[in-house]
C-alpha cells in the first residue's frame, strides 16, 4: 500500500542507526519540552545506546579475554558471570 503512492518506483524502506534513533527520541523530548519528557525520553535514549551499542562491545571484549588471554580458574569464572550479565542486557539481535 505504501509503495502504491510512489507508483512502485521505489521501495518503502527507511534505514536507521542506533544513534539516529536516539537523536529522534531526544528531538521528541525537545519538541514536548517538559522536564518529565526530557528525563523519561533521555533515559530511554540512553538505554537504547547502552544496550544496543556499548554492551555488545563490552561483551566482545569479555569474549576476547575469555578466548585469548591466559586466566586463572577464578578469573574465567568471574568473566563467565560478567559475560552472562552482559548477554542479558544486550539487544543487538533485537535491533538487527
Amino acid at each position: 500500500p505504501v509503495e502504491s503512492g510512489k507508483q512502485f518506483q521505489e521501495e518503502a524502506k527507511i534505514y536507521y542507526s542506533v544513534f539516529g534513533l536516539a537523536k529522534m527520541i531526544m528531538d521528541e523530548a525537545r519538541y514536548l519540552s517538559t522536564a518529565s519528557d526530557f528525563v523519561g525520553l533521555g533515559t530511554l535514549a540512553s538505554l537504547l545506546v547502552i544496550t544496543a551499542f556499548l554492551v555488545p562491545l563490552a561483551q566482545g571484549v569479555s569474549l576476547f579475554v575469555q578466548w585469548f588471554m591466559p586466566t586463572t580458574k577464578k578469573q574465567r569464572e568471574t568473566n563467565l558471570i560478567a559475560n552472562e550479565i552482559l548477554s542479558a542486557w544486550q539487544y543487538m539481535e533485537v535491533y538487527i
